[in-house]
């Protein structure tokens, strides 16, 4: 692996990933959304249950991995090969944790009827889209506290730098 994609490798599996970066499972209100039938819903409950604690599992493994990987940054120590091993294990629990998700998706899908597995994707889209916008409100929330920021440096310049020019000034 060259030193480019070990660094690309590094920063995708690095980046903190929060609740919203995952799709929310199929809880009791989409289910009566999508108008299931009381077994339906069971053998939906029976997979979401499965999967549960494998999820929960997989998601504290990956945390923790990615805790080691920024660990593995800070230390001045740090070799190639351990970077190497630490990043292809965090790469390792994010894979299955997807693979997992994919899975429960496809197998609650199998149960759907092509109807309610429209209206699942609808639903779906319509979260996506919702995230997107909260996303922009926080970016752009960001680049406003950034500006100020700036500004607040700018500020804090140019005072030093009228403090120095009045020290110059009474010193000739």
């Amino acid at each position: 692996m060259s030193l480019k994609k070990l660094l690309v490798t590094l920063c995708l599996v690095a980046t903190p990933m929060h609740a919203d970066d995952f799709p929310k499972p199929m809880g009791p209100e989409i289910i009566k959304k999508l108008g299931l039938d009381e077994e339906t819903a069971g053998k939906v409950k029976e997979i979401l249950q499965a999967s549960k604690d494998k999820t929960q599992s997989l998601r504290e493994a990956a945390h923790s991995s990615r805790q080691a990987v920024h660990e593995l940054l800070w230390d001045r120590n740090t070799t190639e090969s351990q970077v190497r091993t630490a990043v292809q294990q965090s790469a390792k629990h994010h894979e299955e944790l997807m693979v997992l998700m994919i899975k429960t998706r496809n197998d609650i899908d199998a149960l759907l009827t092509p109807e309610q597995r429209e209206k699942a994707l609808e639903m779906a889209e319509n979260r996506k889209a919702k995230m997107g916008e909260r996303r922009k409100e926080m970016q752009a929330k960001m680049a406003e506290k950034r500006k100020g920021w700036q500004e607040g440096k700018e500020g804090k310049k140019a005072k030093w730098a009228e403090k120095r020019a009045g020290k110059k000034a009474d010193q000739e």
